[in-house]
């Protein structure tokens, strides 16, 4: 690959200036890959030039990579050049959604004496945290009084709307935020089990699980591939939040932009259409299946949700959601 370095034309605290020239080199096909210390920098409150470090990948010139143009063609080159600039860009990893598992108002209080900076979001519940060293420093996480969750992620378990006393499965749950987000709605009553493949998975989930002292969640391992026969027709609710192709979280999981292709995206519907057949089995009569993705990629979402329902006629669909990144200052999600 090409690279090409660009220096920045103003101090780096002049943020709509910064996002106006991104989105000039956007437009002349001129993607960022790194930004040497932006974020330590701006922190420090240390304005100064910048060297920023340009990808120009050698089957790139004037337009996205092809993966990236098929995912947006439906939504037009400017919405490309505005999600890309200002969603993908920048890594938010210091500013972290919280769900407390407390009352959340005196979680805010205590997370501000500790120095924490706090601000509200779309959910009562949820808080954007930032200006800490790290999760570990935080009394409060350690002691499992709240958990790191993206806010759109938080929108599966508002949308499934789970009743107290349900028993829900979670297909693909690590490291089981989802599952331990339904379980805090449950109050305490019903069960969840969150599986996944691997056993390294499932512990993590499990050191989650005792973290937060969540007495109705068990952890599984399972190939969501593969029907389990003990639990057909047992949930009330399960959760199919699948591996996808991630175009909705870029800004986190920079690399993908470059390492995701057509052929990967097509392979990726075949699993996701795999599983949501054996997850479909679980939900009892009146139970429901929650389909979850954090791409913004159509064959993976909304073509999957029509091939489901055409092959799964005892099921409808209830509603369907396209989050872009950015929305409520959260990642590109779907849920269905």
């Amino acid at each position: 690959m090409k690279t090409k370095r660009k220096f920045f034309p103003a101090n780096t605290a002049d943020i709509p200036a910064l996002e106006s020239w991104l989105e000039d080199m956007a437009l002349e096909g001129l993607f960022p890959l790194s930004f040497n210390g932006y974020y330590a920098k701006f922190r420090q409150g240390e304005p100064q030039k910048m060297t920023y470090r340009i990808e120009v990948p050698k089957y790139v010139q004037a337009e996205p990579p092809k993966t990236m143009r098929e995912t947006y063609e439906d939504f037009g080159w400017q919405f490309v050049c505005h999600m890309w600039q200002k969603y993908y860009l920048f890594s938010s990893a210091e500013e972290c959604p919280i769900e407390p598992h407390t009352d959340p108002l005196v979680q805010r209080e205590q997370l501000e004496e500790a120095g924490v900076c706090v601000e509200e979001t779309a959910l009562p519940y949820a808080f954007v945290i930032s200006g800490f060293d790290y999760l570990n420093g935080l009394a409060g996480f350690r002691e499992g009084l709240f958990y790191i969750q993206d806010i759109s992620s938080m929108m599966v378990a508002e949308y499934a709307a789970v009743k107290e006393g349900a028993y829900c499965i979670d297909v693909c749950g690590a490291p089981g935020g989802k599952g331990l987000h339904l379980a805090e709605k449950l109050g305490g009553s019903g069960s969840v089990q969150i599986r996944d493949l691997s056993e390294e998975k499932v512990a993590l989930i499990e050191e989650n699980i005792r973290r937060c002292g969540s007495s109705n969640v068990t952890a599984k391992r399972w190939d969501a591939t593969l029907t389990d026969h003990d639990a057909i027709g047992l949930a009330d609710l399960v959760i199919a939040d699948l591996p996808c192709s991630g175009l909705g979280v870029l800004r986190r999981k920079a690399d993908l932009r470059y390492r995701m292709t057509v052929s990967q995206e097509e392979e990726l519907v075949q699993l996701q259409q795999k599983i949501l057949d054996a997850s479909s089995a679980y939900v009892k009569p009146g139970g429901a299946l929650v389909y979850s993705t954090c791409t913004v990629h159509r064959a993976e979402n909304e073509e999957n949700v029509d091939w489901f329902l055409t092959r799964h006629p005892e099921f409808v669909s209830d509603m369907q959601r396209q989050i872009f990144p950015g929305e409520e200052a959260g990642d590109g999600f779907f849920i269905a």
